[in-house]
C-alpha cells in the first residue's frame, strides 16, 4: 500500500470544497433577491427623474441597460440559473476544459482536479522510489553517512517543492470558491454606475484564478516529466555506485539537481501568481524605475557622480553639475543699457 498524501488530500479538499459551498450559494441568493430588487427599482427612478429633466440619453440607452440589468437579477435571485452559468460553467467548467484541452498535448490524461492530484501522487511515489535506493546505500563510511545526508535533503527540497505547489494550487481553489459565494452580492453593484467597477475587479480576480489552476496543471506536468528523466539517470547512476565508488559523485550531483528541479518547480508556481494576477486585472508587473537604469547606464558609460567609471575616447569625465542664481557683474567690456527717451512734450489741448 502507497502513501500519497497530497494527492489523496487535494482529492478529497476539492470534494468538500465543491460539496459545502451550495449551501452558501443558496443562503446568498436567498439573502441578494431583495437588496438586488429594490436597487433595480431605485435605479430606473432615478433614471425617470432624469429623462423628466431632460436627459435624452437615458432613452437611447434603455435597452442595454435594461437588458443587463434584467440579467444580473436574474442570476441573482434565481438558484438554477446561478448554479448552470457561474458555479457549472465559471468554477467548475472552464478550468476543467482548459485542462482537457492541455492534456493530449502535453502527453498526460484530460485534466481535471482528480489528474492534477494524480500527478501529484505520481511524483511524490517516484520521489520516495529514489529516496529508498538512496538510504540503502547509507552506513558508517564516509560514503554512507554522505548518501544519508543527501537523502534527507532530497526529501526536504523534493517534499517542500511539492507542498508550495500544492498549496498555491489549493489557495486558487478556495479563494476561487469564495468568489462564486459571494456572487449573488457582487452582482447587486453591477447595477449603478458608480459600483459596477467592483464586478469588473470581481470578474479580473475570477480570471486570474482561473489561469493560477490552469497554470498549475502545467507546472506540474512540467515537473512530472523532468522528474522522470531526472529518476532515470539517478537510478542507474545509484545502481552503479553500489559496486563502483568513482560512480558515487555523479549520483550525488544527479540527487542535488534533483533537488534544484523541484524547487524550480516551486519557485516558478509561486511566480505565477504575480502574473495570473496583472493578466487577469491588466496590471503590469513592476519593473526596473528609470531612475535605476540611468543609475546602470551612468554607471556602464562612464558618466558616474564621482567620475570613476570608465570614460569614452576623446571626451573628458564629467564633473559636478552647480547652479548659480545670482545676476552676472556688468564688466568693463560691456556697454551699459541706455535709459529710455522721455515722451515727447504736448503742444496742444486736449480738453474742448
Amino acid at each position: 500500500m502507497s502513501l500519497n498524501p497530497i494527492g489523496t488530500f487535494i482529492q478529497r479538499f476539492d470534494t468538500a470544497l465543491t460539496g459545502s459551498i451550495d449551501g452558501l450559494i443558496g443562503a446568498m441568493v436567498t439573502y441578494a433577491s431583495t437588496p438586488i430588487a429594490l436597487c433595480a427599482c431605485l435605479y430606473y427612478v432615478i433614471q425617470g427623474f432624469k429623462f423628466v429633466q431632460g436627459d435624452t440619453e437615458v432613452l437611447h440607452a434603455f435597452w442595454g441597460r435594461l437588458i443587463k440589468i434584467g440579467t444580473l437579477v436574474w442570476l441573482a435571485t434565481n438558484l438554477s440559473a446561478f448554479n448552470q452559468w457561474i458555479r457549472d460553467f465559471i468554477f467548475l467548467g472552464i478550468p476543467n476544459a482548459l485542462n482537457v484541452a492541455l492534456g493530449p498535448a502535453m502527453g498526460a490524461a484530460p485534466g481535471t482536479v482528480t489528474t492534477t492530484a494524480a500527478m501529484f501522487d505520481n511524483v511524490w511515489s517516484q520521489l520516495w522510489v529514489i529516496i529508498s535506493m538512496v538510504w540503502m546505500q547509507m552506513g558508517f563510511s564516509v560514503t554512507g553517512m554522505l548518501a544519508g545526508i543527501v537523502g534527507v535533503l532530497t526529501a526536504l527540497f523534493g517534499g517542500g517543492g511539492l507542498l508550495v505547489i500544492a498549496m498555491v494550487y489549493i489557495g486558487a481553489r478556495m479563494v476561487f470558491a469564495i468568489l462564486v459565494c459571494l456572487t449573488p452580492i457582487i452582482l447587486i453593484c453591477g447595477i449603478f454606475d458608480a459600483t459596477k467597477g467592483v464586478v469588473e475587479r470581481a470578474i479580473g480576480k475570477a480570471i486570474a484564478l482561473i489561469i493560477l489552476q490552469v497554470a498549475g496543471f502545467i507546472v506540474m506536468q512540467i515537473v512530472l516529466l523532468g522528474n522522470q528523466w531526472f529518476m532515470a539517470q539517478a537510478t542507474n547512476a545509484i545502481i552503479s555506485a553500489a559496486s563502483n565508488g568513482a560512480v558515487f559523485a555523479e549520483a550525488i550531483q544527479i540527487l542535488l539537481s534533483i533537488c534544484a528541479w523541484f524547487m524550480a518547480g516551486a519557485y516558478g508556481m509561486w511566480q505565477i501568481r504575480s502574473v495570473a494576477y496583472s493578466l487577469g486585472t491588466g496590471i503590469m508587473l513592476p519593473g526596473p524605475s528609470a531612475y535605476a537604469l540611468a543609475s546602470l547606464y551612468r554607471m556602464f558609460a562612464g558618466g558616474g557622480r564621482n567620475g570613476s567609471g570608465p570614460a569614452s575616447p576623446g571626451s573628458a569625465p564629467a564633473g559636478p553639475l552647480s547652479i548659480d542664481l545670482a545676476r552676472p557683474a556688468l564688466t568693463s567690456s560691456q556697454p551699459a543699457l541706455a535709459s529710455p527717451a522721455p515722451p515727447p512734450a504736448l503742444t496742444y489741448s486736449t480738453r474742448s
